[in-house]
């Protein structure tokens, strides 16, 4: 299995249980993203109108 971060010694924990593998890594805190919140409206966008989208339908001559 390859995985995008070389795992720290001793932070893989393997279980095998009724024919299953259980893994556990953790991964190392230089691996780690920084995460980004974003707001969400509800509704819809300001650019999309009704008009706008009924001439974008495929398929519709107006």
């Amino acid at each position: 299995m390859s995985l995008p971060f070389e795992p720290e010694e001793g932070a893989v924990e393997a279980h095998f249980d009724k024919g299953v593998l259980h893994l556990a890594i953790k991964k190392p805190a230089k691996a780690v993203k920084t995460t980004k919140t974003i707001d969400i409206k509800t509704g819809t966008p300001p650019s999309a109108s009704p008009a706008s989208n009924k001439a974008a339908a495929p398929g519709k001559a107006a």
